[in-house]
């Protein structure tokens, strides 16, 4: 390469700069073999450019969107062992900060993007986040081994090769990741191997960004050459206490970690509202130690990585960030872990309990305030957005309870969503002074711990949660049970007032039906709401009906609270709809695994039967025997015979088939230009429409297109052969014997016309009839004996062990080659015309 100055005021500095670059250019770069692994695995290839011969300019100016070369590394895990080793390994520098995500949300959390710092008096102030000014070295740990091929895409900015950045809300702009800052990327060997498997895999984007020269790849617990070593588990960052063993004293703190479902504002506190009600910052835990004091971490998930390794860095440095501001742990601080006791879930139970029962109230609840595992973390969420936009605290919980609300849970909770619960409830008895009403009405794959027997979770007790609203007098949902889709179809008809018709399936969101909100000022906090045609409808009592909610279990309890007239919880905020009138039409064979609807669904009204010939028919201006409603049901039966694992089944005979049965052949008939419908009309449609799933299977559609044919015989009928499609099934015979006969059968059969075979059965396995097994068999060996050409007609006849003096009536067999007869007919559909005297011939 040649270098031509422009101009002789170069600066040294920059030639310096361009010399060491020349120079690391020309070392060999160290063979990397996981680099090699990744590109074959995704078929990466790099383009070839063409050089040319001309002398090229460097520009020796220096870019100012050049950014500083990030620290990058990757290595492949197997387990949360090797990641724990990996974390222990990097925080041994006390100068150093180490922090490890495993979701793309997670960057909102820790102060890594802002630091607020709210003041005593109220005012807030934003400043950057620790991935963009640190006083410490920082290394952001990726695991991202349990992400999604959806969410990978949310880390792109920030696994960029050239300008890793990320959205900084100081100045509401994309900005590069401090020099500080080194990243390391974790993932697992089955993901790699999923690449073009499967859709959840990390996709060819992703690991063209990590893929860079210099990567570990694999994991090295002491930097040796153990590519595949198996390690044991970690030791402990904490010394474990025994249950009951520790006192909450003045010397003793025990911050109870299973009670908060926030441990980061738990330990190092967060923005909040004071008692008189001011936006205030309200101190963690860790800010209210004293000196010498022992802190007992009691009941934490010790599985969570991030957890676990904000510990680890505390007891390294002595020091965290609370308020904007770094806070310094008190002298003499010792750090313990507890493990949960066994009896403690239960007390907690009975300390809660509304009655001498420790397990469910005894009294039926009037209010019932309904918790179950879809909507839990939306009541027990600290932020709600307010009617005005604006984000407030979430006192919903409280709200109801101070009204008498009966919390009644009615769902299986796992046991740390329990002490979640439990703990708020206790929480709000203690700073309140109200006593908690709890009651059960689902106990079944409950917690062992809690005690709960099986009889615990009545039907009554869900029963009497629906049907009626507070007042007693208005019944806000019904359900009705259909058995065809046409029944629900004619109920939704029936109504005088059209109703507002939900479909749901099983990607159908609580917030695509109500309040989906969406952001309008970032800067403020403010969101806006779109009121849904469903919030409309409920408002005013306009009827909603429902139909698809069996295919939504997690929908299903949300929505619960309709059912007894309760305000249903929408983004914090209780909204109320005392007009609601809401029907949900359920097929009569679904369940619901959510004890309310299961008892709603008992209690259900049926649809009325319909009748959809009749009404078919009544449609399109025909009457019911002009149908092939015979013909439909005894082809029905015929394939029946069929076994199931030959291929799918028939369609079910609904009105939306039958109509697209009719369409079909009116279709068939307008390219025929026929006065009326005639058979043949009608099995073109059958075919298209209702037997089209057989294509999968040669011999059944061949069985299939046979018995259309027998139960739809054209009105004159002729005895006719088909040589061509004959030939073909004759010409695939290995060799041409009996065996042969009797296995293709169908694919024999069709080639003749029905008349020609109006012994055989409708059966797919017996075609022939027992007594007439033999008959039935010489007959056919003897038409395709008649069908060969003469040359060739003895040799197949001592094949197929047949006379050839039998033969000869079936001989005078008409010719009708439905091939050439099909390509025909779409020429006359698409335009062409017979000559005129070909008209006359007749096929």
């Amino acid at each position: 390469m040649n270098i031509q100055n422009s101009g002789n005021n170069v600066q040294l500095a920059s030639e310096r700069n361009l010399s060491a670059k020349k120079a690391k250019l020309k070392q060999p770069l160290k063979p990397v073999d996981m680099c090699v692994e990744v590109q074959s695995r995704l078929h990466l290839t790099l383009p070839r450019i063409p050089l040319s011969d001309n002398a090229r300019t460097v520009c020796l100016q220096v870019s100012p969107n050049l950014r500083f070369a990030h620290s990058f590394d990757f290595r492949f895990v197997a387990n949360n062992n090797q990641v724990r080793h990996l974390l222990s390994a990097q925080t041994h520098d006390e100068q150093q900060d180490v922090v490890i995500l495993s979701h793309p949300d997670d960057l909102s959390q820790g102060n890594l993007l802002s630091r607020l710092s709210i003041s005593g008096t109220g005012h807030h102030s934003l400043k950057p986040g620790k991935l963009f000014e640190n006083n410490e070295p920082l290394t952001l740990v990726i695991d991202i081994r349990m992400l999604t091929s959806d969410e990978l895409p949310k880390l792109n900015d920030l696994l960029d090769p050239d300008n890793p950045c990320l959205f900084d809300q100081v100045t509401q702009k994309k900005r590069a990741l401090g020099e500080h800052v080194s990243l390391l990327v974790l993932a697992s060997h089955e993901q790699l191997a999923m690449v073009g498997k499967s859709d959840e895999a990390p996709g060819a984007d992703f690991w063209r960004r990590i893929n860079r020269p210099g990567n570990t790849w694999q994991f090295d617990a002491d930097n040796g050459n153990h590519q595949t070593m198996d390690i044991g588990d970690v030791p402990p960052i904490l010394a474990e206490l025994s249950p009951g063993s520790a006192m909450d004293d003045g010397n003793t703190v025990i911050i109870h970690c299973h009670l908060h479902s926030n441990w980061r504002q738990l330990f190092f506190g967060g923005p909040g509202v004071d008692k008189q009600g001011r936006i205030r910052h309200l101190p963690g835990k860790f800010e209210q130690l004293e000196t010498g004091q022992r802190v007992i971490l009691k009941g934490a998930d010790w599985n969570n990585l991030a957890f676990e390794q904000t510990i680890r860095q505390l007891l390294a440095q002595r020091r965290y960030e609370s308020n904007g501001a770094v806070c310094t742990l008190p002298e003499d601080i010792q750090f313990y872990r507890m493990p949960v006791g066994d009896d403690e879930l239960l007390s907690l139970l009975q300390i809660m309990a509304n009655s001498g029962d420790a397990r469910l109230a005894s009294n039926e609840p009037q209010n019932p305030l309904i918790i179950n595992h879809g909507n839990i973390m939306e009541w027990l969420g600290p932020i709600s957005i307010g009617q005005e936009g604006f984000a407030v605290p979430n006192t919903s919980l409280l709200d109801q309870m101070k009204a008498g609300d009966v919390v009644t849970v009615t769902s299986p909770l796992s046991e740390a969503r329990w002490f979640l619960l439990l703990g708020a409830l206790q929480n709000i008895q203690q700073t309140t002074g109200v006593k908690p009403k709890l009651q059960v009405a689902h106990s079944q794959r409950q917690p062992q711990s809690l005690g709960l027997t099986e009889k615990a979770g009545q039907p009554e007790l869900a029963s009497s949660i629906g049907g009626k609203d507070n007042n007693g007098d208005h019944a806000p949902v019904n359900t009705v049970t259909y058995q065809h889709s046409a029944q629900a179809n004619h109920w939704i008809n029936g109504h005088q007032e059209i109703p507002l018709v939900i479909q749901i399936n099983n990607q159908t969101g609580f917030s695509q039906l109500f309040d989906n909100i969406f952001v309008t000022s970032e800067q403020k906090a403010y969101f806006g709401r779109c009121q849904s045609g469903l919030q409309a409808a409920l408002t005013t009592g306009k009827p909603v009906v429902f139909r698809g909610l069996e295919s939504n279990p997690k929908l299903q309890q949300l929505l619960e609270p309709l059912v007894s007239g309760q305000p249903l919880l929408v983004n914090g905020i209780l909204q109320a709809y005392p007009k609601a009138c809401i029907t949900v039409l359920w097929p009569e064979l679904a369940q619901s695994p959510s004890p309310v609807w299961s008892a709603m669904i008992a209690a259900a009204e049926l649809c009325p039967p319909v009748d959809i010939w009749n009404i078919t028919a009544e449609h399109h201006g025909m009457s019911r025997t002009e149908l092939p409603e015979q013909a439909l049901r005894q082809l029905c039966e015929a394939f029946k015979t069929v076994p199931a694992t030959l291929c799918h089944p028939l369609p079910e005979i609904t009105e939306g088939l039958l109509n697209n049965l009719i369409l079909a052949a009116r279709r068939a008939q307008q390219v025929d230009h026929a006065p009326q419908l005639q058979p043949c009309h009608w099995r073109k449609a059958i075919d298209s429409v209702f037997s089209h799933g057989t294509r999968q299977n040669r011999s059944v559609r061949d069985f299939m297109k046979v018995a259309c044919r027998q139960l739809l015989p054209d009105t004159a009928q002729t005895a006719w052969v088909d040589p061509d499609r004959l030939n073909a099934v004759i010409n695939s015979a290995q060799p041409l014997d009996r065996s042969f006969v009797r296995l293709n059968v169908w694919q024999l059969a069709r080639a003749f016309g029905p008349t020609v075979f109006e012994q055989l059965n409708l059966s797919y396995e017996y075609p022939f009839q027992a007594c007439m097994s033999n008959e039935c068999m010489d007959c056919l060996c003897a038409l395709i004996v008649a069908q060969t050409p003469r040359m060739q007609r003895s040799s197949v006849a001592f094949q197929l062990q047949v006379d050839p003096r039998q033969a000869e009536q079936y001989q005078q067999l008409a010719i009708r080659p439905q091939h050439q007869i099909r390509r025909l007919e779409d020429a006359l559909a698409s335009g062409w015309q017979l000559r005129p005297h070909s008209a006359q011939t007749s096929i």
